[in-house]
């Protein structure tokens, strides 16, 4: 582990050396911190992750589940600490608290134990993390605890062609009630779920994929799609990384991440502009292009890319020209392949396929 950090800072500064030289680095007061391992490579894989609400509590999970204490940019206790749980999970995932006892829960999918055909979604009620089956038939991308409407609940993206709300109390029965909120009837495959105020009513709509999904008045009334942009170079075209800038809803960065050649954008609604018509996109530039982008964060107004590109991976921060829509590429460094970037009150938190790190 310190051996392949240490080769990889090497790596970073001759990149450094040689974007400088071709003024491809911006001007910046404080250059990014680089990314501190947070203990040693884990034994299992990992797929996913999610922080708790206070951002003081890494969970990240795959072939295994496990939990690191946060303290700022250090680590409270060294070793993540693997939770009871014989199950596989699947990428998407969240945290709730389901049952309302003040408890950080989480909600995944398990996965087959054949490791193949869709799984079940569960919830894993803390501090035991007893397994509660809440519906079966699961291909589960993202996932969120939220208010719909004034019911709270989970809502979730669904085989990437549906979103649906499964709502508070789920029930026992293994076949908890849900509202169908939107499905697409594309061949994309539909990824990235936020809640933001987009058309400025009061009321939260839903980005999801290519798309912001409009907000009824009412629970049981339908939502109503309007396109950001028209991603469809492949299948897994519209399988996003997606961040907010700011709190206006009308600023996204979105992230190809399932793509080889991919892209990764700004997109905004210029002032009085109608956010129903397509968003105006300002792209961000890479040397030799992104490559499988898993990774996408915030950290203040930088962005931050993670790939999982094997042993070609990088992470690429990008620091805010004075236009305030276009951006310039600060630093890459090499990097273990890359799940997922959160950011977090200390910092942005980095799952590995094989570990996490902070900076």
């Amino acid at each position: 582990m310190k051996h392949g950090l240490i080769a990889g800072l090497a790596s970073v500064m001759e990149l450094a050396l040689v974007m400088n030289s071709a003024g491809m680095l911006g001007a910046q007061s404080s250059a990014p911190e680089a990314v501190a391992p947070l203990g040693p490579p884990v034994e299992r894989a990992l797929r996913g992750g999610a922080l708790s609400a206070d951002g003081g509590t890494l969970y990240a999970w795959g072939s295994a589940l496990y939990r690191w204490k946060l303290n700022g940019r250090k680590k409270a206790n060294g070793d993540g600490e693997r939770l009871p749980s014989n199950l596989s999970f699947g990428e998407g995932g969240c945290v709730a608290d389901v049952n309302g006892n003040g408890h950080t829960d989480l909600v995944l999918e398990a996965r087959p134990a054949s490791g193949s055909g869709l799984g079940r979604l569960v919830w894993l009620e803390a501090p035991t993390w007893k397994v509660h089956v809440l519906d079966s038939g699961i291909e589960m991308s993202d996932c969120m605890e939220t208010t719909l409407l004034g019911k709270r609940g989970i809502l979730m993206v669904q085989r990437n062609a549906q979103v649906r709300f499964y709502p508070y109390p789920p029930g026992n029965s293994g076949n908890a009630p849900y509202q169908e909120v939107y499905s697409f009837y594309t061949p994309s495959r539909q990824a990235g779920l936020l809640r933001v105020d987009v058309d400025g009513d009061g009321k939260e709509d839903i980005l999801c994929g290519n798309y912001w999904i409009q907000s009824p008045a009412a629970y049981n009334l339908p939502w109503r799609l309007f396109a950001i942009e028209l991603y469809n170079q492949t299948e897994s075209a519209a399988s996003l990384r997606l961040a907010l800038i700011g709190k206006s809803g009308r600023e996204l960065v979105v992230a190809q991440k399932d793509m080889r050649e991919a892209n990764v954008s700004l997109f905004r609604v210029p002032p009085a502009a109608d956010p129903k018509a397509l968003w105006e996109e300002h792209a961000l530039a890479a040397p030799g292009g992104f490559h499988f982008p898993a990774g996408l964060a915030l950290a203040g107004r930088r962005i931050v890319v993670g790939e999982h590109n094997g042993s070609s991976s990088r992470i690429l921060w990008y620091a805010p020209n004075p236009d305030g829509v276009s951006f310039v590429l600060e630093r890459a460094t090499t990097s273990r392949p890359v799940v997922a970037l959160l950011a977090s009150p200390g910092g942005v938190a980095v799952i590995f396929d094989n570990g996490v790190g902070l900076f």
